[in-house]
């Protein structure tokens, strides 16, 4: 199985060698009937060519090189609607600039047709500014078509009261996961993890305060902690819970678990994401100096690859990135940039005040990436808690976020929990 195409037509082909007693207008229902139990949708080939011989290198590996090419169906929708209205049409030109293509749809899903959390950033922020309007960020994951979100905008849903929980997968009988923001405070880094997850488990994230029009912020782990909670209980009122969290979400996650356990409840498994226990630097880090924050940010949203000139202050470069994608001069920061750079102030504030609790008697798995340059390999855990299993994922400390990383991630922690975890029990426990 390999890639096959470009940009939003890229798609799985699988090159086959089929037994004489199989023929490709049976093989192909059954392999996916087969793979659809383990995998999503986003991984099953969408193709399939049938061949003699699958050719070798001398060595006996395969020779993709003597693969032969196959004519790609498109994997946008099929279904070509025009758009029906002028907020469509609107809608409709600003993916086709932001996803460089113009085979988009009004029914194609943003983020399975190339669609990143930066550029999700830049067209919230770009249709927030020319509509004069103010719709958060998440909307767009939980709205991903033109013609959906065409639709929130000519009838937007009233403000509720805020939540931290966000339905990333929210189908599904087994217990559910939930898993803290890093810092920043925004979850859509973890559209790819679940882009892979592949079980019968509900997958919920959990994003900071602050980030839309009229919040504050919290800058305090425990107060998070405190909040955090009281929404998990709103899905799922008793325990045993899976938690989990990357970088300082991994942090807070561990705040949770301590309070979860103070109030007699259980919890199953402690997932942290290349989570580290050296937060003393952050104790020396002058708040009113925010070039670090700015720094960190820029790696968090992944924008290595744009061009900017060397004279540009990681300020100014944030704001460059997060709103124009590098390609506009900066101005002041604006719309969900703004409160993005206010939340990440008060996380590195709340860092500054927080002491990592003990955590006895809870399974905990630290998923290191390969690449952290720490060298102790538990990333100083064995202090804090007292059952620690460490697990290597290739790739660096931003691997979540990147699609050659995630699929490891998002696999390594189903793996941890049902190597942990027995659904049944959790269940029975729970009833």
């Amino acid at each position: 199985v390999i890639v096959k195409g470009r940009g939003v037509s890229k798609q799985l082909v699988a090159y086959v060698q089929l037994s004489p007693k199989m023929n490709i207008t049976d093989f192909q229902p059954l392999m996916n009937h087969y793979l659809g139990r383990y995998l999503p949708p986003y991984m099953i080939p969408t193709q399939v060519m049938v061949m003699d011989k699958i050719p070798t290198l001398i060595n006996g590996k395969t020779n993709y090189k003597g693969l032969p090419e196959i004519r790609l169906t498109s994997c946008l929708s099929k279904d070509k609607k025009d758009p029906s209205c002028t907020t469509e049409v609107y809608l409709l030109s600003l993916w086709k600039k932001l996803l460089d293509s113009s085979s988009v749809s009004v029914e194609d899903n943003f983020f399975k047709v190339g669609g990143n959390s930066l550029m999700a950033m830049r067209l919230i922020s770009k249709i927030n500014k020319d509509m004069d309007i103010s719709i958060p960020l998440i909307s767009l994951f939980k709205h991903p078509t033109i013609k959906m979100f065409a639709s929130l905008i000519k009838n937007p849903v009233q403000k509720r009261d805020w939540s931290p929980l966000v339905p990333m997968i929210s189908g599904g009988e087994r217990p559910p996961f939930f898993c803290v923001h890093p810092v920043g405070g925004h979850v859509l880094c973890y559209n790819k993890i679940t882009n892979h997850w592949a079980d019968n488990r509900p997958f919920y994230a959990l994003q900071a305060k602050g980030l839309e029009e009229g919040e504050e912020p919290l800058d305090s782990i425990k107060c998070m902690a405190r909040e955090y909670i009281k929404a998990i209980k709103r899905v799922q009122p008793v325990g045993p819970y899976l938690i989990g969290g990357w970088s300082f979400g991994g942090l807070v996650a561990t705040e949770i678990v301590r309070q979860l356990i103070g109030e007699g409840d259980n919890v199953a498994l402690l997932i942290l994401i290349d989570a580290s226990t050296k937060i003393d630097k952050f104790r020396k880090v002058d708040l009113e100096d925010e070039s670090l924050l700015y720094s960190e940010l820029i790696k968090h949203y992944n924008v290595r690859s744009c061009k900017l000139g060397k004279r540009v202050s990681p300020k100014q470069r944030l704001i460059q990135l997060l709103e124009w994608g590098g390609s506009k001069p900066f101005g002041k920061a604006a719309g969900s940039t703004k409160h993005v750079i206010k939340v990440a102030k008060a996380h590195y504030q709340a860092l500054q005040e927080f002491s990592i609790p003990y955590i006895k008697d809870v399974p905990v798995v630290l998923l290191r990436a390969k690449e952290n340059p720490d060298k102790e390999y538990d990333l100083g855990w064995k202090n804090y808690v007292d059952n620690l299993e460490v697990f290597e994922v290739a790739g660096n400390h931003w691997g979540v976020i990147h699609n050659e990383s995630a699929l490891s991630y998002s696999r390594m922690i189903q793996n941890a929990i049902d190597l942990f975890v027995d659904d049944k029990k959790l269940s029975q426990s729970r009833a």
